[in-house]
């Protein structure tokens, strides 16, 4: 029946900023009823595997083969799309937009589009919005400025999938040899050591890294096409409906342990928002533990800490304090925290 199926004596409907895609069918709209008075259909993105000279319409009991078949006999579609749409994830799926989506700011504002997204998030308040479910915000910063000659403590607010080597995420931003102009640490929270991965190593959303380079000007570091928003769970001990990013810890029975842990997206939200699951113990509740009750049953330090490389002092994370897109900081687990599998969840933002 197509992904559209308009039914019979279909009136007054407004079909506006949808995302519709089709498998290898091609078949994208079926309307077998001449019975259909003052629907309007516009604003729209529509996909399938199928060219879209090969995808299938109808309307009002006329077929139509090809996109623009479609448009020209239905009158349908005047400023619709015909492309494909990036979501971040279509095996998972993660129907999020990547940021360079088509559907980003091609739709229509209206009042029945509703104030949130998906996300909980606001919908933009400009003249235009994305089409679709997921509002993907345009101020959020996809780069980041490393002045020469100072130390920055970074995360990867994506997930970079095959591209997620040190030379394929930074190669293309700084210029010099790696090891002598510039060069990047990361921290083993077990062996208490920075570890070099050298160009081909991996990194990871959530966790962080300390940047050096010594280039002689100051570089933007910008995130790959191919990054994807990081992986959220719905656990119920998230403190927001629109899920966490879930990121496990080290901990010993018998010394505090540090890690460098990174904001693993491009959002920002407050410290005090985050929160600890475990799997034995009070912190395994349907809400988990605030960073204070988490603190307070000696599993992790309620605060943590920003380098400002300005200042070169840290900034205390806690509270109302933001943690930022691109911020890595210092974090510790307490002595409490052995054998309960401890997880700092972090909320969309």
């Amino acid at each position: 029946n197509g992904e559209f199926y308009i039914q019979f004596d279909t009136r007054n409907n407004l079909i506006k900023n949808n995302i519709v895609v089709a498998n290898n069918q091609g078949v994208l709209m079926s309307n077998a009823y001449t019975q259909n008075v003052d629907n309007i259909v516009d604003y729209n993105l529509y996909f399938t595997p199928l060219d879209a000279v090969d995808s299938e319409w109808q309307w009002k009991k006329l077929p139509y083969q090809g996109f623009s078949n479609y448009r020209n006999g239905s009158g349908n579609d005047a400023h619709s799309l015909f492309i494909d749409p990036l979501f971040s994830n279509t095996v998972e799926p993660d129907l999020h937009l990547l940021t360079s989506s088509p559907a980003i700011d091609a739709g229509e504002v209206l009042a029945d589009a509703g104030g949130n997204d998906i996300d909980a998030e606001p919908r933009s308040g400009g003249s235009t919005i994305e089409l679709g479910a997921d509002e993907v915000y345009s101020l959020r910063p996809q780069q980041v400025s490393l002045p020469g000659n100072q130390w920055h403590q970074l995360s990867i607010p994506c997930q970079a999938g095959p591209d997620n080597t040190v030379g394929n995420l930074f190669s293309d931003d700084i210029a010099g040899t790696y090891g002598t102009d510039w060069v990047i640490f990361g921290f083993d929270p077990i062996q208490e050591r920075y570890i070099n991965p050298g160009l081909s190593g991996l990194l990871f959303p959530g966790q962080g890294y300390w940047v050096y380079q010594q280039t002689g000007s100051t570089v933007t570091i910008d995130l790959p096409e191919s990054c994807l928003i990081s992986h959220r769970s719905g656990s119920t001990q998230c403190s927001i409906v629109s899920g966490c990013f879930e990121q496990p810890l080290s901990g010993s029975a018998s010394q505090v342990t540090w890690q460098m842990l990174g904001s693993p997206d491009l959002g920002t939200r407050p410290w005090q928002d985050l929160r600890i699951a475990t799997d034995e113990g009070i912190c395994t509740d349907a809400d988990g533990c605030t960073l204070s009750e988490a603190s307070g049953l000696n599993i992790f330090h309620h605060e943590g800490w920003h380098y400002d490389p300005g200042s070169g002092t840290y900034n205390v994370l806690q509270g109302n304090v933001s943690l930022g897109p691109w911020d890595g900081y210092w974090a510790a687990t307490l002595t409490g925290a052995s054998d309960t599998m401890p997880r700092l969840l972090i909320p969309a933002p």
